[in-house]
């Protein structure tokens, strides 16, 4: 099949794919209208949304722990961006993931477990208040060959 050839062409390099996270930040919008509704949520907020004491860099180095080179995506040579969004709820916890684009499914859902087994976070703060933030995180899958 198709991954014994690249096997043969990459030689052992071939199972190790490199998997690569660069950080697009948000186009900044004007806050919300004041409204009691906690489902509103921010984009950007006074106090951003925290994780292990850092911030979406140190979640980054987090996720790069985390994902695995999906088996079926590295024998077909399959690579490609994902780009990722995702809501810190109030409490903390990342919810709300969607993929906005991907170069495979494979991809998608590896991303996707990842993000679903994301620890805590520090909420974000507005205004004395811990609110929901939203973030858009891209993550490039590339071969290493």
């Amino acid at each position: 099949g198709k991954g014994e050839a690249a096997t043969k062409k990459y030689g052992d390099k071939a199972g190790h794919g490199a998997i690569e996270i660069k950080l697009k930040q948000e186009a900044v919008q004007d806050p919300p209208k004041e409204s009691s509704d906690n489902d509103v949520v921010f984009l950007t907020v006074e106090q951003m949304p925290t994780f292990n004491g850092g911030n979406i860099s140190e979640f980054r180095k987090w996720m790069m722990t985390q994902l695995r080179y999906p088996k079926d995506a590295d024998d077909k040579n399959i690579e490609g961006r994902v780009i990722t969004q995702f809501v810190i709820d109030n409490d903390g916890t990342l919810s709300d993931i969607s993929i906005l684009q991907s170069a495979d499914p494979l991809l998608s859902k590896e991303v996707t477990r990842v993000l679903e087994n994301s620890p805590k976070w520090e909420p974000g703060i507005q205004k004395g208040q811990k609110v929901r933030v939203k973030f858009t995180l891209p993550v490039e899958f590339a071969k290493n060959n």
